[in-house]
């Protein structure tokens, strides 16, 4: 007799085992061994599960224990198990006689030598419930009973010094991890408060008594400048960031042990420099695959806050990433040798002609014995006296809108943190109390303004002179004039100090706001 065709669609409704036989809809299984059915119209085979769940025994030979409908499930990964970035199938297995573990049962598709990994999470008495995203697999517990874990494979290159990123970055992660869902706070992960704490860096920086190689912490220095925003009494705080740019909660920083850490600015700018403690006693790096200094895997950056003392809100100050870090990337820091570095070094024990004198680093007077000398003005690279008034010495008076050469010598001590002789750090000047008030100076007549003073003499010992074209200012009585010396990021390292000088009416014309004549030696 003839027969009717019944065509089957997709299998991808899962297993019902709870109906009717005959209830049970087209695209439900009632039972389905050794297959998957996670492609629509397809019937997978995913090997002998015989011989995988062999392999979940324990050393007694107890035999795993799979509960229908929670405990398997596929999913793919871009790394295999071996670590190579190369695509692999899996399939995640709840063994819950056995402590409750998840195994993973990978099909080794370059190899074809299917196997169990060696890889475990312990999640106890739970009813697994699996989600796979953004190269994680996510284990809850449909019961509520147990935390949330996760599975996958970390690639994290960390603490890169250049832009070329892992080529020559301080620590790689390149394994597979498993561990708590949750995002913890830093207090948490680096196991104690007091391994967060602010520090002062006017001076110098954290040494060896503060920042320690075999701890978890997190130091965050700071420096002042005058001429801020900065006003009040201020309490910092941070955040760990995970993959996917997920934040954990905020940890105020310490002084000490359970001591809120509050910090006084007055009309201040203010410099904030990130410490990590590598963990090691080394200079080269952290050892590779060594655990995250900061306590997870998953933390790719940090972000920073700070309220003013009794707010209740904090405020977004910076975010820190953990590969690339800033500007000028990630440096390893010798908290015994390198305190000083890049602090300009003033030498308050000078002697002219034989007298000592007192410099400040960047010198702007005159050269003399004596404190009753004027600001260093001339006509032309040190000579030439048109520009000047009545008086002399420290009554010395100027004309206003005089075109004149103020003479800025530097005089840095310090010969580490600035670079070498044939790739000195660059900076510059910003002169106050011109007519053009403040003037940036980066190049005078094509020579670099380098924080590395005595280039072509003794670094550290010779000063460098710069003679600096400007206009003076318009008539007035004690008128302030300053110069500073600014980093690469326009961060104040070094000052003169604020001297003044009388400036007598001229009856010259005020200069253009901007004269090429003027700049035409100022880059």
């Amino acid at each position: 007799m003839p027969k009717q065709e019944y065509q089957i669609l997709g299998f991808h409704g899962g297993i019902n085992d709870n109906s009717d036989p005959k209830d049970i809809s087209d695209i439900e299984l009632r039972e389905a061994d050794g297959v998957s059915i996670h492609k629509i119209g397809r019937l997978v085979n995913i090997g002998n599960t015989d011989t995988a769940l062999a392999g979940l025994a324990t050393s007694n030979n107890v035999a795993a224990d799979i509960e229908p409908g929670y405990g398997l499930y596929y999913f793919s990964t871009d790394y295999e198990n071996g670590e190579a970035n190369t695509p692999e199938d899996w399939l995640a297995i709840y063994d819950k006689q056995n402590s409750g573990r998840i195994r993973f049962y990978y099909s080794d598709k370059d190899g074809a030598s299917p196997a169990l990994s060696s890889s475990i999470v312990s999640v106890g008495a739970i009813k697994p419930n699996f989600y796979y995203s953004d190269g994680q697999l996510r284990i809850g517990d449909a019961s509520h009973s147990q935390p949330s874990k996760w599975f996958g494979y970390i690639d994290s290159s960390l603490f890169w010094t250049s832009k070329s990123g892992q080529s020559t970055n301080l620590h790689d992660i390149t394994r597979w991890q498993s561990g708590a869902q949750e995002f913890k706070s830093l207090e948490v992960l680096l196991g104690d408060v007091d391994r967060m704490f602010l520090f002062d860096a006017s001076a110098a920086g954290p040494t060896n008594s503060t920042i320690h190689a075999t701890n978890k912490q997190i130091v965050l220095s700071y420096w002042t400048n005058s001429n801020g925003d900065w006003n009040g009494n201020y309490q910092f705080g941070a955040t760990p960031i995970y993959m996917g740019n997920q934040e954990g909660p905020i940890t105020p920083f310490q002084s000490s042990l359970n001591v809120l850490d509050t910090v006084s600015f007055y009309d201040n700018e203010v410099i904030f420099q990130v410490h990590v403690s590598s963990g090691e006693n080394k200079s080269d790096g952290i050892t590779a695959d060594a655990n995250h200094r900061l306590g997870d895997d998953r933390i790719i950056g940090i972000n920073f806050y700070f309220r003013e003392q009794q707010d209740n809100d904090w405020t977004f100050l910076m975010n820190t990433d953990l590969k690339e870090g800033g500007k000028h990337y990630w440096g390893m820091y010798n908290s015994n040798t390198e305190s000083t570095y890049g602090i300009w070094d003033i030498d308050n024990n000078e002697t002219v002609g034989g007298t000592p004198t007192k410099r400040e680093g960047v010198d702007i007077m005159e050269n003399s014995a004596t404190a009753a000398t004027h600001i260093a003005f001339s006509d032309a690279a040190g000579t030439g006296t048109d520009w000047e008034g009545t008086g002399s010495a420290a009554t010395q008076a100027g004309k206003s809108f005089s075109k004149v050469d103020l003479r800025v010598i530097l005089d840095n001590n310090n010969i580490n943190g600035f670079g070498t002789a044939s790739s000195p750090r660059k900076g510059f000047l910003r002169v106050w109390g011109g007519a053009v008030s403040p003037l940036y100076v980066g190049q005078v007549s094509g020579d670099s303004i380098d924080l590395l003073t005595g280039i072509g003499g003794t670094p550290g010992t010779t000063k460098d002179t710069y003679y600096i074209p400007m206009y003076l200012p318009a008539l007035g009585t004690d008128r302030e004039f300053k110069v500073e010396v600014l980093d690469e990021n326009f961060t104040v390292i070094a000052d003169s100090g604020i001297f003044t000088m009388t400036i007598e009416e001229s009856n010259k014309a005020a200069p253009d706001d901007y004269d090429q004549d003027q700049y035409e030696d100022i880059r």
